[in-house]
C-alpha cells in the first residue's frame, strides 16, 4: 500500500501547481496493465485527510533489498531478473509507455526471490534533495537530464536496465555481459537495442530460444513496425540526408522538406522520425513521428501560444497528456480525439485545481475542487458539464 498527500502535491510554486499531480495521474493511468512481470493495482481511493491510497499486490521486497542480501549472484540468476525485468520493459514499450524511472527500488520481488516486477510508474517520493531520490539518478538516462528542447523516447528504459544489469553483476560475473551492456549503455538513444533486442541477446546467453518465451502480442507487434515502409522520393516533398543504400530509404539525419514549406528533420530510424516538425503556419513539433505525422511521444506549440506535451497518434492527441493554453489554464490527464477522456487534473489560470472525471472534455461524473484561495475543498457531481450536487465540503487545512 502507498499513499500521497495530497496537500503536498500541490505546490505553491507558480506555473507549477500540477507537477506531482501529473505524477500521481501518470500511475493511475497504469493500473489497467496485465502482465506477470508488472506489478498488480487492486484498489485507490481518497480519504478525509486528504490522502491518496494505492492498494496492490504485497512484496517481499524490492530488487535494491535482494541485492544487499545476496552478495554473490550466479550467471543464472542475473539472466533470469533481467529477463523479467526486460519483458515487462518490453510490454510496456508495446503499450506506448515508457517507465522513465526504472531503478533497483522500483522492481519488486516476490515468490521467495523468484518473481521480479515494476512498479511505481510516476508515483515517487516528491522530495529532490533526498537521498534515495539522488541515487535514482545514476540510473537515469543522460538524454533525461540535458536542457536542450527535444523530448526523449522509451530508450531511456534501456539505459536504465543497462545499468541495473551493471548492478547486478560483481566483478567476477561482469565480463559474461560486457557485450551487451555496452550495447545498452550507449550515449545516443537511437543506437541503444529495443527491449526485443535485449531479450533476445539475453536468451542467447541463456542458451534458449526466444520465441518460446515472448508473448505473441509481442512478436505481432514487433513484426508490424518492422513491415513497415516509407516512400523516399516523391513529387510532393524532398528528402535531404542518410539513407539506407539497400532499401533507399531514410536511415539517419535528415531534413524533409514539404512544396508549403513546411520541413521534418532530425534522426530517422524504421520509418520513425526523432527530432522536430515546423510547419509553414508557424507551429512547431519536437518529438517521434511516423509516417509524416505526430506519433508517440512529443511536444507541440501553437502560434497562439497554446502547448501540449504528451502522446500523439497519427497526429491525433491520445494518450497521457499536459495541455496548457495561451491564458496559464492547463489540463493534464487522459485524452481521446483531442479531447479530454476519463480521470484529469484542471488547474484554472488563477490557480483553482480540479481532480475529476471527463467524457468528450466536458465534466461528467465525480470530481473535487480545490481552490487556492484555502476556502473550502468540494466533491461534486457533474453530469455533461452541469454540477448536480456537491456531496462534501472539507475545509483547507492550508487557509
Amino acid at each position: 500500500m502507498k499513499t500521497q498527500d495530497l496537500n503536498k502535491l500541490i505546490t505553491k510554486i507558480p506555473r507549477n501547481y500540477s507537477n506531482e499531480i501529473i505524477r500521481l495521474f501518470r500511475e493511475i493511468n497504469t493500473f489497467n496493465l496485465c502482465h506477470p512481470n508488472i506489478t498488480k493495482f487492486f484498489e485507490s481511493y481518497f480519504t478525509f485527510d486528504d490522502q491518496f491510497v494505492i492498494i496492490t499486490e504485497l512484496a517481499e521486497n524490492d530488487l535494491k533489498s535482494y541485492r544487499q542480501a545476496n552478495s554473490r549472484i550466479t550467471n543464472d540468476k542475473i539472466m533470469d531478473i533481467m529477463v523479467q525485468i526486460m519483458r515487462g520493459t518490453n510490454y510496456l514499450h508495446n503499450q506506448n509507455i515508457m517507465h522513465r524511472d526504472l531503478s533497483p527500488d522500483n522492481i519488486l520481488v516476490f515468490d521467495n526471490g523468484t518473481k521480479f516486477k515494476l512498479c511505481d510508474f510516476g508515483l515517487a517520493t516528491p522530495n529532490g534533495l533526498s537521498i534515495a531520490y539522488t541515487g535514482k539518478l545514476y540510473f537515469k538516462a543522460p538524454e533525461i537530464n540535458q536542457d536542450e528542447e527535444y523530448s526523449y523516447n522509451h530508450q531511456v528504459d534501456i539505459w536504465s536496465a543497462g545499468v541495473i544489469l551493471y548492478y547486478l553483476c560483481t566483478e567476477e560475473y561482469s565480463k559474461i555481459f560486457e557485450t551487451l551492456l555496452n550495447k545498452m549503455l550507449r550515449y545516443k538513444p537511437l543506437d541503444r537495442p529495443q527491449a526485443l533486442e535485449v531479450l533476445s541477446d539475453l536468451y542467447i546467453l541463456m542458451g534458449k530460444p526466444l520465441n518460446n518465451h515472448i508473448e505473441e502480442e509481442e512478436k505481432g507487434d514487433d513484426q508490424q513496425q518492422k513491415a513497415f515502409s516509407i516512400t523516399l522520393q516523391s513529387t510532393n516533398e524532398k528528402y535531404q540526408g542518410e539513407i539506407d543504400q539497400s532499401t533507399k530509404k531514410p536511415d539517419g539525419r535528415g531534413r524533409l522538406l514539404y512544396p508549403k514549406g513546411s520541413i521534418q528533420e532530425g534522426v530517422w530510424k524504421d520509418n520513425q522520425l526523432n527530432g522536430r516538425e515546423i510547419n509553414s503556419i508557424g507551429n512547431y513539433y519536437i518529438g517521434e513521428l511516423k509516417d509524416f505525422q505526430c506519433h508517440g511521444y512529443g511536444k507541440r506549440f501553437w502560434d497562439d501560444g497554446d502547448f501540449y506535451e504528451g502522446y500523439f497518434i497519427n497526429d491525433n492527441i491520445e494518450g497521457l497528456g499536459l495541455y496548457k493554453w495561451s491564458n496559464d489554464t492547463q489540463c493534464y490527464g487522459q485524452w481521446s480525439n483531442g479531447m479530454l477522456q476519463g480521470l484529469g487534473v484542471f488547474i484554472s489560470k488563477n490557480g483553482n485545481i480540479q481532480v475529476g472525471q471527463f467524457i468528450k472534455g466536458e465534466n461528467h461524473g465525480i470530481s473535487m475542487i480545490i481552490p487556492k484561495d484555502g476556502s473550502q475543498i468540494m466533491i461534486k457531481r457533474f453530469e455533461n458539464n452541469k454540477c448536480k450536487e456537491t456531496l462534501l465540503k472539507v475545509d483547507n487545512k492550508n487557509k
